[in-house]
């Protein structure tokens, strides 16, 4: 899990120095350490907890920053649209699951199936409050 997520206002605090030398996973460039001091809004987090930035860029293309150069301004509150998305995704498992009912209920009792699709109610039911919840709060960020 990474420190930062999208729509969080961080500052650049440090960056090491040398012109496009690999460390590790991240290549950095002398021109990066123009930006020390500058805040703006996480862009993209990527699951090695490296970020963009929307104001640090070189001809349009966000320079990518490794988690320890950057520090955390002002975390963004509630859920983003980002969020939202991602519940709805989940949402749409259900069929998937509506699915594995169907194909693999062959050979199981009437109570059986009816306790499978009484847990499969109840969970759609919680995914849809879980689903609204987040709608709500991210509409209050907005």
């Amino acid at each position: 899990m990474t420190k930062f997520k999208i729509g969080d206002k961080v500052r650049v605090k440090s960056i090491p120095t040398g012109t496009f030398e690999p460390k590790g996973e991240y290549f950095f460039s002398d021109s990066m350490v123009n930006y020390i001091g500058v805040v703006g809004i996480v862009t993209n987090v990527n699951s090695n907890g490296s970020v963009c930035i929307d104001r640090c860029k070189f001809e349009g293309v966000p320079f990518i920053f490794h988690e320890n150069w950057i520090e955390l301004v002002e975390s963004k509150r509630g859920y983003s649209f980002f969020d939202l998305e991602q519940e709805i995704m989940n949402c749409w498992s259900l069929k998937e699951d509506l699915e594995v009912i169907y194909h693999e209920s062959e050979g199981a009792t009437e109570d059986e199936l009816m306790n499978a699709l009484l847990g499969l109610i109840q969970l759609t039911d919680w995914k849809f409050q879980r689903l609204f919840k987040t709608f709500e709060k991210a509409m209050e960020d907005r």
